[in-house]
């Protein structure tokens, strides 16, 4: 796994990451200490990113 994003937007913790099955993906750590890691796999890591983003801005927490 290789780590291209780790960022602290709006109290939560965003990793974007590559995987072994040569793809993207991002997880989210949200202040409650819950878990977000979707299946949903992205070929670009900015696609992931936005993703992640969008995830973020769009959470009820």
């Amino acid at each position: 796994m290789k780590i291209e994003h780790l960022i602290y937007i709006n109290d939560c913790w965003l990793c974007v990451f590559y995987t072994d099955g040569s793809c993207w993906q991002y997880s989210i750590l949200f202040p409650d200490l819950s878990f977000y890691s979707p299946e949903e796999i992205y070929y670009t890591s900015d696609a992931a990113f936005r993703m992640g983003c969008d995830a973020i801005a769009h959470s009820p927490r």
